[in-house]
């Protein structure tokens, strides 16, 4: 009974130890909003991003898109006005056009940015080829 006693006190004192030292990410809501006004070459197009929440920025995005039977794959390079990049890729279904999306990797002030949600698509015309509102959380890693 002691060996069982001394047992479950070590169980437990060692998942606290664990449980305190684990890193904790703080995550926070964001909204990125792309227009895409052109192509830049078959399957890239170039346009503007601006973001709020977790991120605070805006500037301009090339976005590398792969059709892949009914979905679309895309690659997102953004180019902060304030420095640095972010790289996000989505997976977007062309019958709802809606998608999830995750960010890649980054550099400069978000080099160690993390973050996913959904989106959803739009094709408004009059010189606007596609119209994107990703929403979801950020996080440093």
């Amino acid at each position: 009974m002691k060996s069982q006693l001394k047992l479950m006190s070590f169980v437990i004192v060692a998942t606290i130890i664990i449980y305190a030292g684990c890193k904790k990410e703080q995550s926070a809501p964001v909204s990125m909003n792309f227009t895409y006004s052109g192509q830049k070459a078959p399957g890239s197009f170039i346009g503007t991003f601006s973001a709020t929440g977790g991120i605070k920025t805006s500037g301009t995005n090339l976005m590398t898109v792969q059709t892949v039977g009914e979905e679309f794959n895309c690659v997102y390079t953004l180019t902060p006005d304030d420095g640095g990049s972010i790289v996000l890729y989505s997976h977007c279904k062309m019958a709802t056009n809606t998608g999830t999306w995750r960010i890649l990797n980054g550099t400069g002030s978000y080099s160690n940015l993390g973050g996913n949600g959904s989106l959803i698509m739009t094709y408004p015309g009059a010189g606007v080829v596609v119209r994107e509102v990703l929403e979801g959380t950020v996080f440093k890693k």
